[in-house]
C-alpha cells in the first residue's frame, strides 16, 4: 500500500513538473516527456487500484480461512452427550488464545446443559501455544470410543 502511495505521488509530482516545462516549451522532446509521464502515472494509478482490490479479495478469504469455531449443531451435541453415562470433565484452553476460550465456553455450556459436571479452566499457560482445546475426562464408557465420536462432531 505503501508503495503503491510513493508511486503515485512521485508520479503526479514528476507529471506537473513536466507539464509547467512543457507549457512553455516549443520542444517535441519536452511534450513526449510531459505525455510519456502523464500516461505513466495513470498506468500507476490503475494498478494501485487493481492491487488494493486484490488485497481486499485476499484479506475476506483469510478472514473466511480463520473464522471463530462453533457448534453447528448445538442440539445433536447435547443429545449425543446425553446418551453417555456423566462423569466430571475438564474443559481446558490457553489464557492467550481467546477464539479457543470463547469456543471452550460454548462447549462447557453445552456439557452443562447436557447434564455433565463440566468445569471451564482458562487460567492456563500452556507453552508452546497449541491450537484448539484439551478435555480431561473421567468417565464409566470408553474414553477412545467416546473421543473418536467426540471429535468428529467438533470438525468444523
Amino acid at each position: 500500500m505503501l508503495k503503491g502511495i510513493v508511486l503515485i505521488v512521485l508520479g503526479l509530482t514528476s507529471t506537473v513538473v513536466l507539464a509547467f516545462a512543457s507549457h512553455n516549451s516549443k520542444s517535441l522532446v519536452v511534450r513526449v516527456l510531459f505525455w510519456t509521464g502523464l500516461l505513466t502515472t495513470l498506468g500507476v494509478i490503475a494498478y494501485s487500484g487493481i492491487e488494493t482490490i486484490r488485497g481486499d479479495r485476499n484479506l475476506q478469504v483469510l478472514q473466511e480461512e480463520i473464522k471463530p469455531r462453533h457448534l453447528t449443531d448445538r442440539a445433536k451435541f447435547i443429545a449425543f452427550l446425553k446418551g453417555y453415562r456423566r462423569g466430571p470433565i475438564e474443559v481446558r484452553c490457553s489464557t492467550e488464545d481467546v477464539e479457543a476460550r470463547n469456543f471452550a465456553v460454548e462447549i462447557d455450556n453445552a456439557l452443562k446443559e447436557a447434564g455433565w459436571e463440566s468445569r471451564l479452566n482458562d487460567h492456563v499457560i500452556l507453552v508452546p501455544q497449541p491450537v484448539g482445546l484439551i478435555f480431561w475426562m473421567h468417565s464409566v464408557d470408553s474414553f477412545l470410543s467416546m473421543l473418536v465420536r467426540c471429535s468428529k462432531r467438533l470438525k468444523p
